[in-house]
């Protein structure tokens, strides 16, 4: 499975060096580009369960979207998990899917300036994903249970 090409003038794109130190991890590890592509929104879910963990009210209790986002965090664990549910999956319609994920980029892009301005601080929420997907590479794939 060769990894994906740098971008202009050679240099490696954000994009591009997650995506290689997620293949280096061992995720995309017998899976074809569709596979690996459909098991991804099952980890897109778990991820979004758990940030929607975090959102409480000022007297601690969750609200009833948070709960409900968040009860599918263990079924998208499991099924990223499980190897041989990702056999012959494939995303549908790739053109309506990217629309899609540049509406889920913009939430995030958002959440992480909007984070900033709480806190004071900037968070480059893409550089963190690339120095995250970078040191994850020495876990390898995560052992299900």
């Amino acid at each position: 499975m060769p990894l994906m090409q740098s971008g202009k003038g050679g240099k490696v794109q954000p994009q591009e060096k997650i995506y290689n130190a997620v293949v280096a991890r061992g995720y995309h590890e017998g899976l074809s580009e569709q596979e690996f592509a459909a098991k991804q929104v099952a980890k897109l879910g778990e991820e979004f369960g758990e940030l929607a963990e975090l959102v409480r009210t000022v007297e601690g209790y969750y609200s009833w979207w948070s709960v409900s986002v968040s009860s599918g965090v263990m079924d998208c664990r499991t099924a990223f998990d499980t190897r041989h549910e990702w056999r012959g999956m494939r995303i549908r319609n790739l053109e309506n899917a990217k629309a899609e994920l540049a509406d889920v980029a913009v939430v995030v892009l958002l959440l992480a300036g909007t984070i900033s301005r709480i806190t004071g601080q900037p968070f480059d929420v893409v550089q963190a994903a690339v120095e995250k997907a970078e040191a994850d590479i020495e876990r390898g794939v995560r052992k299900s249970d």
